[in-house]
């Protein structure tokens, strides 16, 4: 499967730094947590970490809805998504 074009480049560039910075942030929460075994760092880290996810949830549907959109003339591409 080939991966170029507009939609696929949107995925990439959605957040291009911010993805990383929050990831990092997430390491960091979650290293703290578990040297400290404090609850508060531990919530910090299950906070952070939901913020990833959604960040990354909301770039794979912009991605595939991208495709599908791009695609939707085509039904033997769109099948082979």
């Amino acid at each position: 499967m080939h991966r170029s074009g507009k939609a696929g480049s949107s995925f990439g560039k959605m957040h291009p730094g911010r993805r990383r910075r929050l990831s990092k942030q997430e390491l960091k929460a979650e290293r703290r947590w578990r040297v400290s075994k404090l609850t508060v760092h531990r919530e910090s880290y299950q906070h952070q970490r939901q913020v990833v996810n959604k960040l990354i949830k909301q770039a794979k549907v912009m991605y595939y809805t991208g495709l599908v959109h791009e695609k939707s003339c085509d039904q033997k591409a769109l099948f082979g998504l």
